[in-house]
């Protein structure tokens, strides 16, 4: 049932990354946790459990939801996103749609998955998210402070890849205190 409310969330979320398209990410980031949580919750679960409900979430909504979402920004909507990040429209922008939707539709896996797919997920999408982050600054330094390059995108680039190892590394700590 978990994974049917997740997926039916998961529309709910596309719609108010729509709604408000300058947040989607920041959207996505929070809602993933959050829902891992409430998921815990219902299941009483503490410690290592409780994390890999949150991480799985999190991938599944930011990494899965996200790059869905913004494999269909780029492919289908690319003038309009171009010009929300400031640049001319460009043939690069369809690589970076169709990377968006391979981390976004195996990003989808993660309530069917182990935490062992999620780290190389993590890892792929964080290296992706970081240099993403770094051309922001590049952009930044040379002025361009479009909402899609400095705004709310630019932070999640950054906060994203640290949530997820960083709720990696807890988990391995979790899971050593209650090994026996």
């Amino acid at each position: 049932m978990e994974r049917i409310v997740a997926f039916a969330l998961a529309l709910v979320t596309l719609c108010a990354a729509a709604a408000a398209p300058d947040y989607g990410s920041g959207i996505l980031l929070a809602v993933g946790p959050l829902f891992g949580l409430a998921v815990a919750a219902s299941h009483k679960a503490r410690g290592a459990l409780r994390l890999e409900a949150i991480l799985k979430y999190l991938i599944f909504f930011f990494v899965g939801v996200g790059g869905v979402w913004g494999g269909v920004g780029h492919v289908f909507f690319a003038q309009t996103i171009a010009a929300s990040i400031g640049w001319a429209p460009s043939p690069f922008q369809f690589e970076v749609g169709m990377a968006n939707f391979g981390f976004g539709l195996a990003g989808l896996l993660a309530p069917f998955t182990r935490p062992g797919y999620w780290l190389g997920l993590a890892i792929a999408q964080s290296v992706f998210l970081l240099g993403a982050a770094g051309g922001h600054i590049a952009s930044m330094r040379a002025g361009n402070f479009a909402p899609n390059n400095a705004g709310v995108i630019f932070y999640t680039d950054i906060l994203g890849p640290l949530a997820m190892l960083a709720l990696f590394y807890a988990l391995g700590r979790a899971a050593k205190r209650s090994a026996p």
